[in-house]
């Protein structure tokens, strides 16, 4: 078909537009029968069908006054007055246009939604909330034109000719006057016409029906492949570091090694001084703060102030480095990481050093950096 070969987007756009444009034309003939059925509307003679069509399927009498027919035969002319306490036909024409002047504002609605929704490319399980109005009530819509044409189908097998008409509105006791007569000035010979009308509207002309039943399926089809697919997808772990990375790019340098902001291995960095206070158990804080801890640590990369542990005697001293990589590492204009030597390493060093003083310092001078630890965690 036709449809097949656009994308699902312009066609559900097409669907919604079009079934907006049905409920709407909908809407104004459910209110002009409506009209028509309470005398407000009045049709004359003249109308030729559609006076026809009132009569069979509208006229109610009441309000609307006496209405009285001319049957002819030669030069013999008999005029019969029309049922005035309503006919089954008129009455049944009415609930049908009850039901389909509701379910058609209805329609206009979820059509009107499914647009939206449609314009939006709302996902998920949201967007198939914001469809399934659409779907339900086209596919109502699709049952109740087939129910219509049926009924008012086997309403032309009544009304082939005038004998059967008038019997078909109730005029079943003037039967025996009428096998003379075989023209009337108000139906002329097509007495099945009001009938043939009815079924094709609510047929829908049959090509608006066929075509109302594709867009259906595949706006149907549409939505569930896409739900399958998005069911199919694998889920993507959560990894802010990546996003921080991005951000970072224009800031300042990136470390090499991968930044893990909830998961930190304590065997990739040397001894940290313990915190005095535990880490904030809010987890909003503790999001907060990793962006800016990283932030701050791809600044001022750390410089590391440890002696060689190998050695067999420590030095005591920062002038005693003797590795030229080590003492480049050195950088008093640099904030640095504040590392104390762990008590396993202060027992070899004897009383007094100047390493464990400077690195005990360090811990205690905020301004050479030591209560930036605090970020770590």
């Amino acid at each position: 078909m036709a449809t097949c070969h656009i994308s699902s987007k312009s066609r559900a756009i097409f669907a919604g537009i079009f079934s907006l444009i049905q409920a709407l034309i909908w809407c104004a003939i459910a209110i002009l029968g409506i009209l028509l059925y309470t005398c407000k509307i009045s049709v004359t003679e003249s109308s030729g069908l559609t006076y026809l069509f009132y009569l069979v399927y509208f006229y109610i009498g009441g309000e609307c006054g006496a209405v009285e027919i001319e049957l002819q035969e030669d030069a013999t002319t008999t005029r019969i007055l029309w049922p005035t306490n309503g006919t089954a036909a008129a009455l049944k024409t009415y609930m049908w246009i009850i039901v389909y002047l509701m379910l058609s504002l209805v329609w206009a609605i979820s059509s009107l939604l499914f647009l939206i929704v449609t314009v939006a490319e709302t996902r998920g399980a949201e967007g198939v909330k914001l469809r399934v109005p659409w779907l339900v009530t086209t596919a109502v819509f699709l049952i109740l034109d087939v129910a219509g044409t049926i009924v008012y189908s086997v309403d032309i097998s009544f009304t082939e000719d005038l004998q059967q008409l008038l019997e078909f509105v109730g005029l079943h006791h003037i039967d025996d006057t009428l096998g003379a007569y075989n023209s009337s000035s108000i139906f002329g010979s097509i007495t099945m016409g009001p009938s043939i009308i009815a079924t094709l509207i609510f047929s829908r002309l049959i090509i608006i029906w066929v075509l109302n039943l594709t867009l259906l399926i595949h706006i149907a089809h549409d939505v569930r492949q896409t739900e399958k697919k998005k069911a199919l997808e694998p889920r993507q772990p959560r990894e802010p570091y990546k996003e921080y990375l991005k951000k970072l790019s224009t800031v300042g340098p990136i470390p090499d090694v991968k930044w893990e902001p909830y998961q930190r291995k304590r065997s990739e960095v040397p001894i940290v001084k313990p915190l005095s206070k535990p880490s904030p158990p809010n987890e909003r804080k503790r999001k907060q703060s990793d962006y800016g801890q990283y932030l701050y640590y791809a600044r001022h990369l750390p410089q590391a102030r440890l002696y060689d542990i190998q050695s067999e005697t420590p030095p005591t001293a920062k002038s005693e480095i003797t590795d030229p990589f080590a003492a480049s590492m050195v950088d008093p204009h640099i904030p640095t990481v504040d590392y104390v030597v762990s008590e396993s390493l202060k027992k070899e060093i004897p009383p007094g050093s100047d390493v464990i003083k400077e690195n005990l310092q360090m811990s205690k001078n905020p301004s050479r950096g030591g209560d930036d630890l605090n970020l770590l965690y």
